[in-house]
């Protein structure tokens, strides 16, 4: 839980200083396959995503490739 609290407020942080230096993009959090199945999925996680509004990308990081973006 610790490193999700880490995340986010490094994600908000970033989204921040995005919307001012560059507002037409999206910035994205990047997540281990691994970790999306075994800890994201959960539906108290999935309750804050949603309220954070989070844009997500899921690595497969074996094979170097993106898996799924979520918006």
């Amino acid at each position: 839980m610790q490193d999700l609290k880490e995340a986010l407020s490094q994600y908000d942080i970033y989204c921040y200083l995005l919307d001012i230096t560059a507002p037409e993009r999206k910035f994205y959090l990047a997540i281990s396959i691994i970790t999306y199945k075994n800890f994201l999925t959960q539906d108290v996680i999935q309750l804050i995503i949603n309220r954070h509004q989070l844009l997500l990308i899921i690595v497969d990081t074996e094979l170097e490739e993106i898996k799924q973006w979520i918006n």
